[in-house]
C-alpha cells in the first residue's frame, strides 16, 4: 500500500477529491462516524491486507498516514503537536450501581449501500458473519436489516468498553425461532437483552447487559439453645462475675483513696 493508493481509497469513501486531501483533512466528519471507519477498515483489509484497529482513532488524514506509517504525511502528523483534550469530570449517575450497562446506537439506512452480492462485498463480508448476511438478504429490505445489526454491535461495544476493539465478525446478531434477537461474541451468548427497530430511514438498537449474579448471602448461624437448667446456671454465673468485677473496682478505688 502506498500513500497514493490510501489517498484514493479515502477519496472514494469520503467523496472528497484526492487532490484536496491534505494531512489536516478531518476524517471523523468526512467518513461519517464509526460506520465510515468500518468501511475504511474493510477496504484496507480487502485491497491491501492491512488490519489495524488504531485507524478508528485517526482524526485526520495525516494521523491515518502516521498510524499506517506512510510517507511524509506520516512524519508531518508525528511532528505536529497534539492538542490536549480538556479534562472532563466523570459523571456519577445515582442508582447506577446495580451492574446493568446500556448501549444505544442509531444509524441511517442509506449509509448501508446496496450490493450486487453481499457475500462478496468488501464491507459486508468484513463486518458481518455469513449467517448474518444470509439472514439479511432474505428480508424485504436488506440494508435496513444490516443497519439494525450494525447498531446492535455498536450498542454492545458501548455497553461493554472491554469490547471496543473487538473485530466486527467476532460479534454476531442471532435470532431465535420467534425472531427475537440476541448477541454472541466468539460463539458465546452475551447475557443481556437486545432490542432492534427501524423505519424506512433509520435503524435503532438498544442493548442492556444483565447484572452479574449477586454473591450468595452467608446463612445465619443457628442460635444455640441451652436447656432450661443450663440457661439458668449460666445466668447465675454471669451475675456472679459482674458482682465480683464491681467489688474489685470498689476495692481499687478505696485503696487509691
Amino acid at each position: 500500500m502506498t500513500e497514493e493508493s490510501l489517498r484514493e481509497t479515502v477519496s472514494r469513501l469520503t467523496r472528497i477529491d484526492a487532490e484536496q486531501i491534505t494531512s489536516s483533512t478531518t476524517l471523523t466528519g468526512s467518513l461519517g462516524g464509526s460506520l465510515g471507519f468500518a468501511k475504511l477498515d474493510a477496504a484496507l483489509r480487502s485491497r491491501f491486507g492491512v488490519s489495524n484497529p488504531a485507524i478508528y482513532t485517526a482524526a485526520t488524514y495525516g494521523e491515518l498516514c502516521s498510524i499506517l506509517g506512510l510517507g511524509a504525511l506520516a512524519l508531518a502528523a508525528a511532528d505536529s503537536p497534539a492538542e490536549a483534550a480538556p479534562a472532563i469530570a466523570p459523571i456519577t449517575v445515582p442508582g447506577a450501581g446495580n451492574g446493568i450497562r446500556i448501549g444505544v446506537d442509531v444509524e441511517s439506512i442509506t449509509a448501508m449501500h446496496t450490493a450486487a452480492d453481499y457475500r462478496e462485498d468488501e464491507f459486508y463480508k468484513n463486518t458481518f458473519t455469513p449467517r448474518e448476511i444470509a439472514y439479511a438478504v432474505l428480508q424485504s429490505l436488506p440494508p435496513a436489516s444490516f443497519a439494525a445489526m450494525w447498531c446492535a454491535k455498536e450498542a454492545l461495544r458501548k455497553a461493554d468498553p472491554a469490547l471496543a476493539q473487538t473485530p466486527w465478525q467476532r460479534m454476531e446478531v442471532t435470532h431465535d425461532a420467534q425472531g427475537r434477537p440476541s448477541l454472541m461474541v466468539d460463539g458465546q451468548q452475551v447475557a443481556g437483552s437486545l432490542s432492534l427497530s427501524h423505519t424506512d430511514e433509520i435503524a435503532f438498537a438498544v442493548f442492556a447487559s444483565a447484572p452479574p449474579p449477586a454473591p450468595p448471602r452467608p446463612s445465619p448461624s443457628p442460635a444455640i439453645v441451652l436447656p432450661r437448667g443450663r440457661a439458668k446456671t449460666g445466668a447465675m454465673l454471669l451475675a456472679a462475675l459482674a458482682l465480683l468485677i464491681s467489688i474489685a473496682a470498689f476495692a481499687v478505688a478505696w485503696l487509691h483513696h
